[in-house]
């Protein structure tokens, strides 16, 4: 559910707290919610607890650990990532000769999997410079996004691993 912009909306009802299948709530540009649906201190808070993911003007003020690790665990079957250990010798500090970084190869990449808070469940996997940039995109909140994406809306992040030196190696993970 969104509530967006509803400059008057003064308070929730109490019937919020019967929407015990409502998975998502996004509040943004309410200034009188965002005041009375503060995390454990506003007086519309107990209408909205039961939600497992809230998210007010920006980051999630919600996300249930025990109900994001069941989406999570009842989507993907758990794998386990072999950690290859260095050689020592092969790990050499830069000569002072070495050319200059270029500024583009500053940004690592990072390969993302993100996840649909509506059922059914959807999930999303790709590459970027900027995750916190490319989620706005995908929710609709900056320009930008793939198309397979505006279906699953709201998405939230399940899984980012980060330090590609560029977009062709984090693809070929």
């Amino acid at each position: 559910m969104e509530l967006c912009y509803c400059e008057n909306l003064v308070s929730l009802p109490e019937s919020m707290q019967r929407l015990t299948n409502l998975q998502f709530l996004l509040i943004r540009g309410c200034p009188y919610l965002e005041v009375s649906c503060k995390k454990d201190i506003g007086e519309d808070w107990h209408k909205i607890r039961h939600i497992p993911f809230i998210k007010i003007n920006g980051p999630y003020i919600q996300a249930l650990p025990d109900q994001m690790m069941r989406l999570l665990t009842t989507t993907f079957r758990s794998v386990k990532v072999k950690h290859p250990t260095p050689n020592p010798n092969s790990l050499k500090p830069p000569s002072s000769a070495s050319k200059p970084i270029a500024k583009s190869k500053l940004k690592s990449w990072s390969v993302y999997l993100i996840l649909s808070t509506n059922h059914p469940i959807k999930t999303y996997v790709g590459v970027t410079t900027d995750f916190s940039r490319r989620l706005k995109q995908h929710n609709g909140e900056l320009k930008g996004g793939a198309k397979a994406s505006r279906a699953g809306r709201p998405w939230i992040c399940a899984c980012i691993i980060r330090g590609f030196n560029d977009q062709s190696e984090g693809k070929q993970l």
